[in-house]
């Protein structure tokens, strides 16, 4: 083997075990919706959770993202789905977000938002609830047909959480009409921002490139 190819397989190696490290920080399961909408609890009746393959990769079948539908009858109904991430250490900080997109071409008005709580249990998010809840800035339906993170760079876990609840909640400001939410890429990764890798874990190698920039 020669020494190029010797550091283009070294080169590989590095990058796959880099990969590898990062993929395992994110502490939500299924937080790219790549297939279906598994792990994803929906928490109210005039609302529906449906997978979407609208991706924010554009990675085509391999992957997608959830659609939330609130067509509540009532003004100011807010539905969303909740996901659970466990291994929360207290005092660890971590990235806490997603990525939001409103479709064109609604009449209805609204907004989307994350919403955290914190619990003690270590197994799910069943325990009991520890302060503070979080409300992230709001993505409302003035932006369109544009993929926009929500959330915190950096959150301290607070005393006593072993786990944390996200929901992507749905907000609309009027009632009888329907109002549609794209949602994807969320994490709870340690440390400040997330370093986003993905493909082989999940059977897809759409967010890899075969060519060097």
């Amino acid at each position: 083997m020669s020494n190029l190819m010797r550091w283009l397989f070294f080169g590989v190696v590095l990058v796959l075990t880099t990969f590898s490290a990062t993929q395992a920080q994110n502490l939500i399961g299924n937080g790219e919706l790549d297939f279906d909408t598994a792990g994803w609890e929906e928490t109210a009746a005039e609302g529906l959770l449906i997978w979407h393959t609208l991706d924010r990769d554009s990675c085509g079948d391999a992957s997608g993202s959830g659609l939330l539908d609130n067509f509540a009858a009532n003004t100011q109904y807010a539905f969303g789905p909740r996901g659970c991430a466990t291994g929360i250490v207290p005092g660890q900080a971590y990235s806490i977000a997603a990525y939001l997109r409103f479709p064109s071409g609604q009449t209805a008005p609204g907004q989307g938002s994350l919403q955290v709580q914190w619990f003690d249990s270590a197994t799910g998010c069943d325990g009991a609830p520890v302060p503070p809840f979080l409300q992230s800035s709001i993505l409302t339906t003035a932006t369109v047909d544009a993929w926009t993170p929500i959330g915190w760079e950096e959150v301290v876990a607070p005393a006593g959480a072993h786990s944390v609840q996200v929901v992507v909640a749905l907000q609309k400001n009027v009632g009888g009409d329907t109002l549609l939410l794209h949602f994807d890429g969320v994490h709870v990764v340690s440390g400040a921002g997330f370093l986003f890798a993905d493909g082989f874990g999940a059977e897809s190698t759409c967010r890899w490139s075969a060519e060097q920039p």
